[in-house]
């Protein structure tokens, strides 16, 4: 069975990095991630979520941060050779939820595809609202629980070959 963990990253959403050029670049931290360890001990992640509280600003640019982790996460599956692999993404907007995935559909196409949407309950007499919250959430779980398997059963010693592409060549300064 895949092994998957629930790392939970406390942030205002934004982190300062430094590159090898001594640039500052603002880098996004998701609001949750849940990574799958591989069997070398290799962190990916695999499953994010971006929460936007009910009464919190209306321009707030979650859908885009979480459609450019979930890019990240595929990009780095990919680079380590897992080529049919999917990330998923819950973004809750205040009470409403929807489930993403996404997985390389050709090179460097990516096909971002809404699994489902529900609301949360605000009173007890809203249970019937559960019934589709449970299907969406069983199809993420299961999405990333494959995923997470795909991670645990390769050989994920592939970074130094996988990480540039033939069709690229870095330009040396």
């Amino acid at each position: 069975m895949a092994t998957v963990s629930l790392e939970i990253v406390r942030s205002e959403g934004v982190r300062q990095t430094t590159t090898s050029n001594r640039k500052t670049e603002l880098a996004l931290i998701p609001d949750y991630v849940s990574s799958a360890v591989g069997r070398r001990g290799e962190i990916v992640d695999i499953f994010v979520v971006e929460v936007k509280a009910p009464d919190r600003n209306q321009s707030s640019d979650d859908y885009f941060k979480l459609g450019e982790e979930m890019k990240r996460m595929t990009t780095r599956l990919e680079n380590l050779g897992l080529r049919n692999a999917k990330v998923c993404g819950l973004l809750v907007d205040g009470w409403n939820c929807t489930g993403y995935t996404m997985f390389l559909r050709n090179e460097a196409v990516y096909a971002f595809v809404e699994i489902g949407s529900f609301q949360l309950i605000k009173h007890q007499n809203q249970l019937c609202l559960l019934k589709n919250a449970v299907e969406i959430l069983q199809t993420i779980k299961l999405t990333i629980l494959e995923t997470a398997k795909l991670v645990q059963d390769n050989d994920l010693e592939l970074w130094k070959s996988n990480l540039v592409r033939e069709s690229y060549t870095p330009g040396y300064e």
